[in-house]
């Protein structure tokens, strides 16, 4: 079954055209790159989410200095930023602890990881080959984003002799990973508002629901007002720089999105419960919908974090 699963992702990896490396591209080839992305989320949210978490370890690998694969998708990566219960830190030249939330480990080649390095102080990026690294791996597939199979790592004071330290939390070339990050994960949520939208669209046709027809039409509405803020921002965050208004413009682009898909679940809520819940394709995107909203921090926490970033409140 992994492989098996391995090779479909491959397969949306190709034909998707997202398989190169995003750091290497000009402006114009970046914004088409998110554009891509933004249609694969449309057709299939968790092999898109597992694309961008592959770019992001590579694009790490890359800014790094390490040799990225070639051809591209001929390693798969698994991949995890620096998340608070996270455990897992370096001290002695050893690893222990547990690495939580990393993405699409059953398949992956190497898994590419934020580790607190008490060593070197601060968070380095560890690069583990899973093949020749004894770990524990435990995954499991959550009830929405079914392929996306996040794991945890956990580590006994394992020896990183031999293996990949990449590039610390603390160094500036660390950014191109966080700027593609930043943009990636509100283009997979704009892209799975559109799928979204067109399975309520088909439910709303095939029920002749003349009803809702004019609510719909104000959620329609509401996803083009957001995709032209998706358009705006792109242009403005693309190769920016740290000291900019990058982060709070991708708090702004996230939250929206969250934000409307809150709207469109509550529209299914309202008006499609008992067909949107049948455990089938016709409500995949339902249920990708219902674990992204809450991805990292539902909504509400998001909102609250973000004014913190600016400081309006501690």
């Amino acid at each position: 079954m992994t492989l098996n699963r391995k090779q479909q992702l491959l397969e949306f990896y190709s034909k998707s055209g997202l398989d190169n490396l995003y750091c290497e591209f000009s402006f114009d080839q970046k914004k088409e790159y998110f554009h891509r992305l933004k249609l694969s989320a449309s057709q299939d949210l968790s092999w898109a989410h597992c694309i961008q978490h592959d770019q992001a370890a590579k694009i790490t690998q890359a800014v790094s200095g390490h040799a990225v694969p070639d051809p591209f998708t001929s390693q798969f990566s698994a991949n995890s930023t620096y998340k608070k219960p996270d455990t897992c830190y370096i001290e002695n030249n050893c690893i222990h602890g547990e690495k939580y939330y990393v993405s699409s480990l059953p398949w992956a080649d190497y898994a590419v990881i934020y580790v607190t390095d008490r060593d070197r102080g601060g968070v380095s990026n560890l690069m583990v080959p899973l093949s020749e690294f004894d770990c524990d791996l435990d995954s499991f597939r959550p009830m929405g984003m079914e392929n996306t199979v996040t794991g945890t790592m956990k580590f006994h004071g394992q020896s990183l002799e031999n293996f990949d330290l990449l590039i610390s939390k603390q160094d500036p070339k660390i950014f191109a990973r966080e700027n593609f990050m930043d943009l990636a994960f509100p283009t997979n949520c704009i892209g799975l508002c559109f799928g979204l939208c067109w399975d309520i669209e088909q439910f709303v046709i095939n029920n002749k629901l003349v009803d809702v027809d004019s609510e719909f039409k104000k959620l329609k509405l509401d996803l083009f007002s957001y995709e032209q803020v998706w358009l705006f921002m792109l242009d403005k965050m693309i190769d920016s720089s740290a000291d900019s208004d990058y982060y709070n413009h991708s708090f702004l682009l996230y939250n929206n999105g969250k934000k409307m898909l809150n709207h469109l679940c509550k529209f299914i809520l309202d008006n499609g419960t008992g067909y949107f819940c049948q455990m089938d394709s016709n409500s995949q995107r339902y249920r990708d919908a219902l674990i992204y909203t809450t991805h990292m921090h539902n909504y509400r926490v998001s909102v609250k974090e973000f004014f913190r970033h600016r400081n309006n409140f501690q």
